[in-house]
């Protein structure tokens, strides 16, 4: 988990604090069955490309 965190190097000096509860959320998502490697995860492919289908066809609105 501590890559999720890892900072370049000029940004070392920023001060904010990730708290309890942030961290806990990102560990129960890092940790649950359909993030695990070996997972199906073409739904995130579909996802991307109904996306950009969806905003292909966006008309601007005045």
């Amino acid at each position: 988990m501590s890559s999720v965190f890892d900072l370049p190097p000029d940004a070392k000096d920023e001060k904010f604090e990730l708290t309890e509860a942030f961290l806990r959320a990102v560990r129960r998502w890092e940790d649950a069955p359909h993030n695990q490697s070996g997972q199906d995860k073409t739904w995130v492919e579909r996802l991307i490309a109904q996306d950009r289908e969806h905003f292909r066809r966006a008309k601007r609105v005045r």
